[in-house]
């Protein structure tokens, strides 16, 4: 048993060595956009125009929900960061020393926190994802949306601060709780529907 949990970890040592080796001055910059807290402001506000467009009243109701679902999505994966406390690959020896990190303009590199499974990019982009996939129900948006996710998550390894499997481990995470937030959703609109 602990041999193959050993060659699960050598698994994702290599690979997260492997795509964060796939690295050009150019691609640091665009995977530290795509990674980027602000980068993201306007699709999230065409995100509430299709929301107001299709939906009118109910937007500030989707709109708290899906607010929830990235408070409560950010906070389980903080919480299981801290439980589980393990090493991100730009903090563990052996590892740290065979990845290229993105430097900033003074030249500092950026390494993230301490530790990193679960990624909260994952979890957050994958609740979202799934979230609004279910809100909207349309193939174009669900594919938009799960192609933004898979690009927020795979920067994350390819800067070095995550291993593939706290993207997997965070994606799975977020994909759940966005599903039980929608499920909450539809609850709360029924709820209203029947006070009316």
């Amino acid at each position: 048993m602990c041999s193959f949990i050993d060659r699960l970890e050598s698994m994702d040592e290599h690979l997260a060595i492997f795509i964060n080796g796939k690295n050009s001055p150019f691609m640091d910059q665009v995977m530290m956009a795509i990674s980027g807290r602000f980068t993201w402001i306007p699709l999230y506000l065409l995100l509430v125009i299709l929301i107001y467009w299709n939906y009118k009243n109910k937007t500030w109701l989707i709109i708290l929900f899906a607010v929830l679902a990235i408070i409560i999505s950010d906070q389980v994966a903080n919480l299981i960061k801290n439980e589980v406390m393990r090493l991100r690959p730009s903090h563990t020896p052996g590892v740290m020393e065979l990845l290229h990190f993105y430097k900033n303009s003074n030249g500092n590199e950026y390494m993230g926190g301490l530790y990193g499974f679960v990624s909260n990019h994952a979890a957050n982009s994958a609740c979202l994802a799934t979230f609004l996939s279910l809100l909207f129900r349309r193939m174009y948006i669900a594919w938009g949306l799960i192609i933004w996710a898979f690009l927020l998550s795979y920067s994350r390894v390819y800067l070095g601060v995550h291993y593939p499997s706290d993207v997997l481990c965070g994606v799975i995470l977020g994909i759940l709780i966005g599903y039980f937030i929608y499920k909450g959703y539809e609850f709360a609109c029924k709820r209203l529907l029947s006070m009316q």
